[in-house]
Formats: C-alpha cells, sequence, structure tokens
C-alpha cells in the first residue's frame, strides 16, 4: 500500500511538471510555459496563476534574441503579479482571484507576438481581457503599437487612431474602418449595438494570420463586442 501510494505521489508531481514546464513547437517558434513563483500573498482569495513563457533558439530566432525576449516577457509576467497584489481590497470581504496564461504565440515578417488571457476578480467584479507583446526576431526588441501601425496599418493614423497609454484607441473614420472589415462578425443589429463601443474604447494589438489583430478592452461579462478583430496590411 505505501509503495502504491508513493507511486502514486511521484506520478502526480510528473504530471504536475508536465503542466507547469510543458515545452511546445510551433511551426516558427520554440518555448516554454511555466508558472511564474510568487510570494504567497496573505489575503484571501480563490486562485492565483500566473504563466511566464520563454524563448528557445530556432531557426528564426538566434540565441541571442530569444534570451532578449524571454527577459522582456519575465519582466511581462512580474507586472502581472503586481497587477494580482493591486487587485486585491481588504475592504471588500469576498474572495478574488487573478489569472495571465499564454493564449497564442503567433509569427509573421521577422516579428513574434505573445498574448495573454487575464482572468481577474477584483473588488467583486470580472474582467476579461488579453495583454500583447510584440518582437522584431532580428533585434529581439519589444515593437510598440504605434511602430506596428506606423508600419503596418499607417491608414488607421489617418482615419484618427490614436496610441494612449499603450494601447489603441480609434477614432469614429478609424472604427469604421474596423468595423467594415470585419463585417462577418458583426451583423446589422450588433454592429448598431457595438458601434459607439468600438469607437470609445481601446485595443490590445498583435499580429495573426496576415492581419493585424485588435482587442477591445474589457466592459462587461459576456459582451458580443468584446472579441478579436483583424485588420488586413499589405
Amino acid at each position: 500500500m505505501n509503495t502504491l501510494r508513493f507511486a502514486g505521489s511521484i506520478f502526480i508531481s510528473l504530471l504536475m511538471a508536465c503542466v507547469c514546464h510543458a515545452e511546445e513547437k510551433a511551426s516558427a517558434v520554440n518555448y516554454a510555459v511555466s508558472v511564474l513563483k510568487m510570494p504567497r500573498i496573505k489575503a484571501r482569495y480563490n486562485e492565483i496563476v500566473i504563466e511566464q513563457v520563454i524563448i528557445n533558439k530556432s531557426k528564426n530566432i538566434s540565441d541571442a534574441q530569444a534570451r532578449k525576449i524571454t527577459k522582456a516577457l519575465k519582466k511581462f509576467s512580474q507586472k502581472f503579479y503586481e497587477d494580482a497584489k493591486d487587485c486585491y481590497d481588504p475592504s471588500m470581504s469576498g474572495p478574488w482571484g487573478f489569472k495571465a496564461k499564454l493564449d497564442q504565440i503567433n509569427y509573421i515578417d521577422n516579428t513574434v507576438s505573445v498574448v495573454f488571457a487575464t482572468d481577474a476578480v477584483c473588488s467583486g467584479s470580472p474582467e476579461l481581457n488579453k495583454e500583447a507583446k510584440v518582437f522584431s526576431t532580428l533585434s529581439g526588441d519589444e515593437i510598440t503599437i504605434k511602430e506596428l501601425v506606423q508600419k503596418f496599418v499607417p491608414t488607421l493614423l489617418e482615419s484618427g487612431a490614436t496610441i494612449r497609454d499603450g494601447r489603441l484607441k480609434l477614432g469614429a473614420d478609424a472604427a469604421e474602418k474596423l468595423m467594415d472589415e470585419n463585417k462577418f462578425q458583426l451583423d446589422s443589429n450588433t454592429k448598431e449595438f457595438c458601434e459607439s463601443y468600438l469607437k470609445r474604447i481601446s485595443y490590445s494589438v498583435w499580429f495573426k494570420d496576415n492581419n493585424l489583430k485588435l482587442q477591445p478592452l474589457f466592459s462587461h461579462p459576456d459582451s458580443v463586442c468584446q472579441k478579436e478583430y483583424a485588420i488586413q496590411f499589405k
């Protein structure tokens, strides 16, 4: 019985290690995912889970660039931990929690986009978002949203889009461009309902499938407007 119990505990430990350190291979990017080790926050909570991504050397990313990107991503995950601490409100008696997990990694045109999905309950209110970092695989440097838009979709800026607090904010004309290019996601009723929201909200931005992807910030649960939108670039 003791042997079986010991074997079972080893199996569980190995299983947990595989979950926390599962190495993945995308077609162009090699990476590993682990759970960030954090000091325990002495407060009532449901769960805090923050993942971190390690970029490994591959045919498209040299060792030096991979290490540079990984260093920036570790800081990104540490920021999520700071967000989690800020999420806790001691005046609220209910439980709270924060999760930041890898959502997608995309490679295109010598860039790699790393996108995290965050799921938080702060002060009793839920919040779901996607946070992205985009890097040049040639230099390992982060590419800012302003640089992305200026290089790949300058028409957005010409249509009134601006960059505020590290996020993209669309003007009326730029929002119309977004809705025109995403008609398959917005029928006439949905477009009318979401139009004001899409014009005033800020967006996270990254690359995917030869498109610039825009994800509006969270407004309320089960919003039909909060989804990934695509802007084509040439």
